[in-house]
């Protein structure tokens, strides 16, 4: 789902299902300062055959979403055109969740930078990453390829944490890796920290007792085995879009406003 704030007050909480309207909003914003053109948004918010008058239906959209956001200023322009392109208010300061995540990622991630420094910039990015991104758009192009690169930012900072940690050696270090790789797994990654606990990381953790390690480097799911297809029943498809393998559905994810 998508949850919108402005000053604080929720515009929009926990929308499941997103309309057009909103799509265009979640794509604009997460283009950044991009001018996006009218064919850029139309082939991102449809399919080609999908209607027979795109520009007339992003027009639409666009008043809508505008109508919208009257809810929060009606005073502000919020989207504005510029020589045929849409773009959000630059004057208009926004954060979301995603960007949030992005940036601590990246700091966790700079290589030189002493590991004490770098291990909080690394918990507050998996504290903020709580699944796939918009799941309920998870067939437009656009999502899924944004989605893709945040997952495995996800992933490569899951496995440089764990790594770093494992390096300190401490029980609560050991302790805490096997925690951050479930949650993964909770999320639906479970082949990435299967590949992580059977590989480098496996001499370390046997630092942290017979037991845990085994829970760890014995089960791929860390305890939460992949469900099986019922008798008679194949197998849901494992590369479907939105989800990581077969039965585990994306979590969503959330874009937040503020000024």
């Amino acid at each position: 789902g998508m949850t919108i704030l402005w000053n604080g007050t929720p515009i929009l909480e926990h929308s499941a299902r997103l309309n057009k309207p909103l799509e265009l909003l979640a794509l604009l914003l997460l283009r950044g300062d991009k001018k996006l053109t009218n064919e850029q948004l139309m082939d991102g918010l449809w399919e080609s055959d999908e209607i027979e008058n795109p520009a007339g239906a992003l027009k639409n959209a666009a008043y809508s979403l505008r109508k919208f956001l009257q809810k929060a200023d009606k005073e502000k322009r919020f989207i504005i055109t510029e020589s045929g392109r849409y773009i959000w208010n630059p004057e208009i300061s926004v954060t979301t969740d995603v960007w949030e995540f992005e940036q601590e990622a990246r700091l966790a991630d700079q290589p030189g930078t002493p590991a004490e420094e770098r291990i909080p910039h690394a918990r507050r990015a998996l504290k903020l990453y709580t699944g796939d991104l918009l799941p309920s758009l998870s067939m437009q192009q656009w999502v899924i390829q944004y989605s893709s690169y945040l997952r495995q930012t996800y992933l490569r900072t899951v496995k440089n944490l764990a790594a770093t940690l494992c390096e300190r050696g401490g029980r609560e270090d050991l302790e805490e890796t096997l925690d951050i790789c479930n949650r993964a797994a909770l999320v639906g990654y479970e082949a990435g920290c299967a590949e992580l606990l059977s590989g480098d990381l496996q001499p370390v953790l046997r630092r942290a007792g017979r037991t845990s390690f085994a829970r760890a480097a014995g089960h791929i799911s860390l305890g939460f085995p992949r469900s099986e297809p019922d008798e008679g029943k194949s197998a849901p498809d494992p590369a479907g879009f939105g989800r990581d393998y077969a039965g585990r559905p994306a979590h969503p994810r959330r874009i937040l406003l503020r000024v």
